[in-house]
């Protein structure tokens, strides 16, 4: 026997027991709707095994994902990081390989504030540097799969950069980034007489 629980609140009281409609879904929760390609196109890069650029490509979409963020840049706390990796829709690639949501959930906390030892927010370095490894590792034991490294999980966190869409993604905002940032290399000079 099936049973529904739900938190009792004036807000969703009347819906206690009720099923939602099979064709109504979460969208971070379907393991079909992660891009399984990233992580084949990740082996084809020419710099998948090529550490330094690796580390540098995750540096950049990190911090081009939290640009626009009010606060410290360099830093990113516990809510930040599982948006990122909700976004890079990590939390569908253990999905496929059993993982729930909540599990995932905790396992992502767990390893956080284990890091962050009671600080609210770690460096980019250490997060990419100390955090994906190690919330790898968990990940390893929850699936119980060896095939299951780091290199999937970096595979959907970069995807977007060579993903292609209509909208301006995280290429073109770096693209622009580093052409704003070093105006004299792609400045045309013109003397005025």
């Amino acid at each position: 026997m099936k049973q529904n629980f739900a938190f009792r609140s004036p807000h969703n009281s009347a819906r206690i027991n009720q099923k939602s409609p099979k064709n109504e879904s979460n969208k971070y929760l379907e393991p079909s709707r992660f891009p399984m390609k990233a992580v084949t196109d990740f082996y084809n890069l020419p710099f998948s095994d090529d550490k330094r650029t690796l580390r540098a490509a995750l540096v950049s979409v990190v911090i081009s994902f939290f640009r626009e963020s009010v606060g410290m840049v360099g830093f990113i706390t516990e809510q930040q990081s599982l948006m990122l990796l909700l976004q890079s829709k990590v939390n569908e690639l253990v999905a496929a390989y059993g993982v729930s949501f909540v599990e995932f959930r905790a396992i992502h906390a767990l390893v956080y504030m284990a890091l962050a030892f009671g600080r609210v927010r770690i460096s980019i370095d250490a997060y990419i540097d100390f955090f994906l490894p190690r919330i790898t590792l968990k990940l390893q034991e929850a699936i119980k799969c060896a095939s299951f490294d780091a290199n999937k999980i970096y595979a959907a966190i970069i995807y977007p950069i060579w993903e292609r869409n209509d909208l301006c993604g995280i290429r073109e905002k770096l693209v622009c980034n580093s052409i704003l940032l070093n105006r004299e290399m792609f400045a045309k000079f013109v003397r005025l007489e």
